[in-house]
């Protein structure tokens, strides 16, 4: 493309987008900031009238508790059928002045005590509760001094009152558990809450599920664990499930391990005003038109690219057509005055079925690739060996290879009947070959070598020339690219053989990578050939 059609597009297309994207975020920044002050107000207002109603149901629980606890109560016997009639405790506890359990009597305890003491033992190990109930004492002294300075015209402290009652909350396993406890003279009385009863308590003074606050229209309330599990949620709007919360708070003690998430809906986000909409479109617009003049730019830049691989691939393919041509011809002129001369004679042949095979190899490459891109290529699968063909192959190589100074070593083992695609296998190692041939002429040997095992047939071909950067080793599979080193400096190729290799790997049920090796390069032919009659 000229740059001056990109310079039109890009004034056409940016400065517009500059501009109405300035007005336009300015806009709708201000707008949704007055907005979401706006409503993190109202959400503030409705977390804490949620929060005032689960305080108010803990107290409740608290002042039953209370009663069903309060006046004489006998020995263990007495306080184990008063725990069989409350539906909210799982278990009561009694300490002395000294913070040690009294009740339940650690040397009589029944199973289900034994079970409570068990799942409560680091309470008492500690000393937690014992030492809530003292941190509250503390409190009512600090609080009667604090009424005394209040008598001399001083300012109280805030929040400060005497308390012979709290709740100390733990952790289990199932999550927050709670402990509530009172002081009863030089005794510490403590009830462990049933966590679903609990639960059920603090829900039942939730609103609805499908309940829709006027304040908070549409949106969506959570109830979370400490882990994150929902307790319970409200409101007519269903979040997806991997919404983020647009605000959250946790809740005060005793449940500050639980908080609570608002999931408004995008229209009580966005702002509704008709400015921010009018530039919110413009802005888009804006956007489409640049998103065009890019697609419409990358395409015509891969379509230039296109039509130049192309150009190049036709230029590449004449030239290598060509070659083997012009030495067929001479070699036949040559044949035709030498042929009393049997030696020279048998090489002049040679060198013809050589170069007669590299055309047939180009002509088929160019073929099959063709073939690929229209319509896709098909196995054509009969009954064969795998090292018979191998074998031909290699044998049809050896005169070229042999004038590159590359020896030929075989190591056959894939000798079992199979079934394949002769044509298939044939142009997959006669590219392989061909990459000896002219990348690997620095002398030494190639090594073919096959292995069957079952319906896999694995072959590999490691020559002993320069080898290829681990950089390179997916590139060289890629069609059209060929390395810009001294590996293909003055060598001809189309650049498309290794690529149709792999593909017809593929295809075969296998596939063809380049492995690491201490010297040269190795390729590994890994096929799908099922056993004769297997099918």
């Amino acid at each position: 493309m000229k740059p001056r059609l990109i310079i039109v597009l890009a004034t056409i297309v940016v400065v517009p987008l500059v501009i109405l994207g300035w007005l336009g975020v300015r806009v709708v920044r201000g707008e949704q900031a007055v907005l979401e002050s706006q409503f993190r107000k109202l959400v503030a207002g409705q977390f804490r009238a949620v929060e005032l109603e689960l305080e108010g149901a803990l107290a409740a629980v608290g002042q039953t508790i209370v009663e069903e606890t309060s006046g004489p109560i006998g020995g263990p016997d007495a306080f184990r059928d008063l725990l069989r009639t409350s539906p909210l405790c799982d278990q009561y506890y009694i300490l002395d002045r000294d913070g040690r359990l009294i009740f339940p009597p650690l040397r009589a305890v029944t199973e289900q005590e034994r079970r409570s003491l068990e799942r409560t033992r680091a309470l008492w190990e500690e000393g937690a509760v014992f030492a809530a109930a003292a941190t509250a004492e503390q409190r009512a002294a600090q609080t009667d001094a604090t009424s005394s300075i209040e008598q001399r015209g001083l300012p109280a402290r805030a929040g400060a009152g005497p308390s012979n009652q709290g709740w100390h909350p733990w952790y289990a396993s199932r999550g927050l558990e709670l402990m509530f406890w009172r002081r009863d003279g030089d005794r510490v009385f403590a009830a462990e809450l049933n966590r679903s009863r609990l639960i059920a308590e603090l829900i039942a003074v939730l609103p609805e599920t499908e309940m829709v606050e006027p304040d908070i229209a549409g949106g969506r309330i959570r109830l979370l664990d400490r882990s994150g599990r929902t307790i319970y949620q409200w409101g007519a709007f269903e979040p997806a499930e991997d919404a983020l919360p647009d605000f959250q708070s946790n809740l005060s003690a005793p449940l500050g391990a639980w908080s609570l998430q608002y999931f408004a809906p995008s229209a009580l986000r966005g702002g509704e005003g008709l400015l921010a909409n009018l530039m919110l479109g413009l802005v888009l617009l804006g956007l489409a038109l640049a998103a065009m003049a890019v697609w419409f730019y990358r395409e015509q830049s891969r379509a230039m690219r296109e039509a130049t691989q192309r150009v190049s691939f036709v230029n590449q393919v004449s030239h290598e057509l060509k070659t083997p041509l012009t030495n067929i011809r001479m070699y036949a002129e040559l044949l035709e005055q030498d042929l009393e001369e049997s030696e020279r004679g048998r090489h002049n042949v040679e060198v013809i079925v050589s170069e007669s095979r590299r055309l047939s190899r180009l002509i088929g490459n160019v073929l099959t690739f063709g073939r690929g891109q229209r319509q896709g290529l098909k196995l054509h699968r009969a009954s064969g060996v795998v090292d018979e063909v191998v074998a031909d192959v290699v044998q049809g190589f050896a005169p070229a290879l042999r004038r590159a100074g590359v020896t030929p070593e075989l190591r056959l083992s894939a000798s079992g009947a199979a079934s394949i695609d002769r044509d298939v296998l044939e142009q997959i190692v006669g590219n392989l070959l061909n990459n000896v041939e002219k990348y690997a002429s620095t002398g030494g040997s190639v090594a073919v070598s096959t292995a069957q095992d079952g319906d896999r047939v694995t072959l590999e071909v490691a020559d002993a020339g320069p080898g290829i950067p681990a950089k390179d080793r997916e590139r060289v599979f890629e069609p059209f690219v060929r390395l810009s080193d001294g590996l293909t400096e003055g060598v001809a190729g189309t650049g498309i053989g290794l690529a149709l290799a792999r593909d017809l790997a593929r295809l075969h049920g296998g596939d063809l990578e380049l492995i690491p090796s201490d010297a040269g390069a190795t390729f590994r032919l890994t096929l799908h050939c099922p056993r004769a009659g297997d099918g």
